[in-house]
């Protein structure tokens, strides 16, 4: 691994992975590490594994970004001591809180709600995503990923002012970079040693277009299946409850 994203989520995650992608790194991003090393993702969350399993996981991967690569950026640095550290920011830790509590919410919605009673894939994904990001946001209850369940802002902020704070204090000065996407390409580039591209610098995800991508996940597809299996299941059982007591009702 050649350059490890210790941003939050929020902070430009989606643009630096396409301006990595462009600049001629392999990236990982939350989708892959989901699909492809999702259980041992959990492994290391529950020390399970170390630094062994790090340099199996990305001796092929040039760089990752987004959850939960900002979480365990640190045991990544150890296991790739030449890497490159890029903390992503924003403007100010008002913006992140908003951008942060609208994906929360979204995440909330109905069919949220929906896809965890019908389908045991979904509630895997919620309590992987919860293990992997409370080493960077500490605990998080159980109730965040209910539909309904107001964030606590300051909680937040703190976490985010936590996580820059430390990564600031922590990292080799000579190995990091402090970025804000708005500063286009210029910056990161020097820091990497690479030439400016002739494209502009890439603003993804304004608005949560990410979520278009996570759809088509495998897991979602599966989730998609479960869904819709468990609630023809449910239809039929209705069905047949509603008939039952029709017979009985009328034999009485």
């Amino acid at each position: 691994m050649k350059v490890i994203c210790a941003g939050f989520s929020k902070t430009g995650t989606k643009s630096m992975n396409r301006a990595l992608t462009v600049l001629g790194y392999k990236v990982f991003d939350y989708i892959e590490n989901i699909e492809e090393h999702g259980d041992n993702w959990v492994k290391i969350a529950k020390n399970e594994a170390g630094l062994d399993l790090l340099k199996t996981m990305f001796k092929d991967i040039d760089a990752g970004t987004d959850l939960p690569i900002y979480c365990f950026w640190e045991e990544l640095l150890q296991a790739f001591p030449d890497a490159k550290v890029i903390l992503m920011v924003r403007d100010n830790e008002d913006q992140f809180c908003a951008s942060m509590i609208g994906q929360i919410e979204n995440n909330q919605a109905l069919i949220g709600v929906l896809c965890q009673i019908l389908s045991p894939s979904y509630r895997k994904l919620m309590e992987m995503n919860k293990l992997l990001a409370e080493p960077g946001f500490g605990y998080l209850p159980e109730k965040t990923f209910q539909i309904g369940y107001k964030i606590n802002e300051l909680c937040l902020k703190q976490a985010y002012r936590r996580h820059n704070a430390f990564v600031q204090e922590c990292c080799p000065k000579d190995r990091l970079l402090v970025f804000n996407c708005k500063e286009g390409w210029d910056p990161l580039c020097k820091f990497l040693n690479l030439p400016v591209p002739s494209e502009p610098f890439p603003h993804k995800n304004i608005k949560g277009e990410m979520a278009k991508d996570i759809v088509e996940m495998k897991t979602f597809r599966k989730i998609k299946a479960e869904v819709f299996l468990s609630s023809i299941s449910l239809v039929l059982m209705f069905g047949l409850g509603s008939y039952w007591s029709y017979r009985k009702f009328i034999r009485f």
